[in-house]
């Protein structure tokens, strides 16, 4: 089986080329640092790495923590985890690396002294062997479902520590995995400890044949920071659209192909209720503005696009005149949900898998998500149990929850309230998943 995902994994990551390469294209950031994916580092990254490991050479210390996170999602985890880390050792070196350049701009711009950032080497025998002689880590953290089995083979040869952060199993990956249980089982049986979200992954997890496994509760409660000026960013833009401050915003966020579509024939409906309610679109992929800016003009709703703001491209339409404002640039999200009135967290309704509802009941806003939540299902069903959230089946209860929120106050609320006291009381993940880590460092032997 190790021969034969040697042989395959190249073949697939070759076929699937044409497809990175357009999105290369169409994104961006994709250039700066491409040799890393294969092991092969610049001289600046070169001589850090060398000094770190000269540092470390007679003490295991002073070598450091390699945490791998793959969206951005994943990368605030890995910035909180590390902060967790270091209010026991504050001098640990971390290298990050991420397989996106989106993560890898967010990380950038956010990581602490002491962080190398890098993109993650491709899963062969030789890249893997190579990565690891230039970083010699001293523990190895995945954060989610990150697994891969070279990278996770040669850590067990070599004797580095590795883990599972905020591990989870979707329905789709635990199958997958089933399929090929003993190769599953020899890559698992490999991890020191996988810290899982829940009772039902840790069970997946060992059932594939993980030895070492502990429930610490879900990473994103910590993740979610509330900030008292995070709808500024969201308010100053309104402003300039001449948006009265007291208008309801329906904002969706994080939506897919045909959510937009829905949220757009559900507005009909609201502007019923509340003429005077705006709706905000924030697409996960801005690339589809132009898809989602026709589907606006075919419902005859005044609009205007976030991007045009300070270019004066587009005809600027003012004051309550404006109907649908669709942001079409990336990082405003947390700022508009941090001044919605009302949300819904997309890719849940008419695509499969859900976006982070954590960040927007941190700011005690109700919210409504569709059936398909199936990455979430840890705060999805916590959410639920403390009737904190709306699920709704199909368009049809998207309009209905979506108007009895606009409607009631009061209900806006009680829904806002709750989500944010379970929130609150369920935070401390990633500081119990720190002090098990380095457990283990422990008991292999390091003092």
């Amino acid at each position: 089986m190790w021969t034969l995902y040697n042989i395959l994994f190249p073949f697939v990551y070759l076929l699937m080329t044409p497809y990175y390469v357009g999105r290369m294209w169409r994104r961006g950031g994709y250039g700066k640092g491409f040799m890393q994916r294969f092991g092969l580092l610049d001289r600046e990254t070169r001589a850090e790495l060398s000094a770190l490991c000269a540092a470390g050479a007679n003490d295991d210390r002073c070598r450091p923590v390699w945490i791998h996170a793959v969206s951005v999602g994943e990368i605030q985890i890995a910035l909180r985890f590390i902060e967790a880390w270091r209010g026991d050792e504050p001098d640990t070196v971390f290298v990050v690396t991420t397989t996106t350049s989106t993560g890898h701009r967010v990380m950038e711009t956010q990581k602490p002294a002491g962080v190398i950032l890098l993109y993650f080497p491709v899963d062969t025998p030789l890249i893997m062997a190579r990565s690891l002689t230039r970083m010699m880590p001293r523990l190895v953290v995945l954060v989610e479902c990150e697994i891969w089995p070279n990278l996770i083979r040669e850590c067990s040869r070599r004797s580095i520590a590795i883990g599972i952060l905020n591990g989870r199993l979707s329905d789709n990956s635990y199958r997958g995995y089933c399929r090929f249980r003993r190769f599953a089982a020899n890559v698992m049986g490999r991890v020191d400890m996988v810290c899982t979200q829940d009772e039902e992954d840790a069970r997946r997890y060992r059932d594939l044949g993980a030895g070492h496994v502990r429930v610490v509760g879900s990473a994103k409660y910590d993740v979610a920071q509330v900030g008292a000026d995070d709808a500024a960013i969201a308010r100053e833009i309104l402003q300039k659209l001449e948006i009265e401050p007291d208008r309801p915003l329906v904002v969706g966020g994080s939506t897919w192909a045909g959510e937009e579509d829905a949220l757009l024939s559900a507005f009909d409906q609201l502007l019923r209720i509340d003429e005077r309610a705006l709706l905000v679109l924030v697409p996960r992929h801005f690339e589809r503005s132009g898809a989602i800016e026709e589907a606006i003009r075919k419902k005859s709703l005044r609009y205007f696009r976030r991007s045009q703001l300070e270019t004066a491209v587009q005809e600027q339409p003012g004051g309550d005149e404006l109907q649908v404002l669709l942001v079409d640039t990336v990082g405003e999200l947390r700022s508009f949900y941090a001044a919605a009135t009302v949300i819904f967290v997309g890719k849940s309704l008419t695509q499969h898998g859900g976006q982070n509802l954590v960040e927007p009941a941190a700011y005690g806003k109700p919210v409504v998500v569709g059936p398909n939540m199936e990455n979430f299902r840890t705060v999805t069903r916590d959410l639920l149990d403390a009737d904190a959230i709306l699920q709704v089946a199909d368009e049809a209860g998207l309009v209905q929850r979506l108007s009895e929120l606009l409607v009631s106050g009061v209900a806006r609320a009680s829904y806002g309230d709750r989500a944010a006291r379970l929130v609150e009381g369920k935070r401390g993940s990633l500081q119990r998943s720190a002090e098990i880590l380095r457990s283990v460092l422990t008991s292999q032997g390091e003092s």
